[in-house]
């Protein structure tokens, strides 16, 4: 497994043969934004950010971020992922980081619920 964030879009980019600009800007990023994480001048990206870098790279968010899970976002098509699941995570990708904050509260809450 690589061990950062910077290394793993380096390989997604080769795979892809995508130029850093390129894969920033069809990200409707900033054409330094991938510039900026290899170089370690930014942190991780966080919410929206990081759902249009991965969706452009082709990964999952929580591959470019940790190293696991499928490298290949086509690897959750091919696999056991439910339509419910492939829904939620295409509106998670979507919404607003005030809207995941909401929605993991309340997802929190709920297990909390059952919990007790």
């Amino acid at each position: 497994m690589m061990t950062s964030i910077a290394q793993r879009v380096q390989s997604r980019l080769k795979k892809l043969n995508l130029s850093m600009r390129k894969a920033s800007l069809d990200a409707g990023l900033s054409d330094a934004f991938i510039r900026n994480i290899i170089s370690g001048k930014s942190e991780s990206p966080r919410g929206i950010n990081l759902s249009k870098l991965a969706h452009t790279l082709q990964t999952t968010e929580s591959w470019l971020l940790t190293g696991d899970g499928p490298e290949d976002a086509e690897s959750l098509e091919s696999g056991t992922v439910s339509q419910d699941d492939k829904d939620f995570i295409s509106l998670w990708r979507d919404a607003s980081d005030e809207d995941r904050q909401v929605i993991l509260a309340l997802l929190r809450s709920r297990r909390a619920l059952k919990d007790q």
